[in-house]
């Protein structure tokens, strides 16, 4: 379940991370989606897994748990189609041929860049998971 004021901690999230670069570990697909996700209700999806600190170790890890679609999905639940996503759910879309994730902000979702969040078209979602 949401915290009742998720809609303000949204807010603060994205200003947060919005000059925060990409880094492996901290900022990258995964711990965005996930930080949101403990934000918003206090349960960490990467309980376990976290602290993948390179893109070898976070293959392997992915790998490892079926996928990336799997792995979210054993953690957030049956996904849903991302034309149904709304703001504080977690999306999951193919940038520069990779599957990343990203949470709603609203017609864009965020997700970790090189030099800070990047808001990308909905559209290009491929699939949803509700958060709470």
């Amino acid at each position: 379940m949401r915290h009742q004021d998720w809609p303000s901690r949204l807010a603060r999230f994205y200003r947060a991370r919005r000059n925060m670069p990409f880094a492996w570990g901290t900022n990258d697909c995964c711990t965005l989606a996930a930080d949101w996700v403990v934000e918003a209700t206090g349960i960490d999806p990467m309980e376990g897994i976290r602290g993948i600190d390179n893109v070898v170790a976070a293959g392997r890890t992915l790998e490892a748990l079926g996928g990336m679609r799997e792995a979210v999905t054993a953690r957030l639940g049956e996904p849903i189609d991302w034309m149904l996503a709304q703001r504080g759910d977690v999306v999951m879309m193919t940038l520069d041929g990779r599957q990343t994730l990203g949470v709603v902000m609203s017609e864009y979702a965020m997700a970790p860049g090189d030099a800070g969040a990047l808001l990308v078209p909905l559209g290009t979602a491929d699939c949803a998971w509700r958060v709470g």
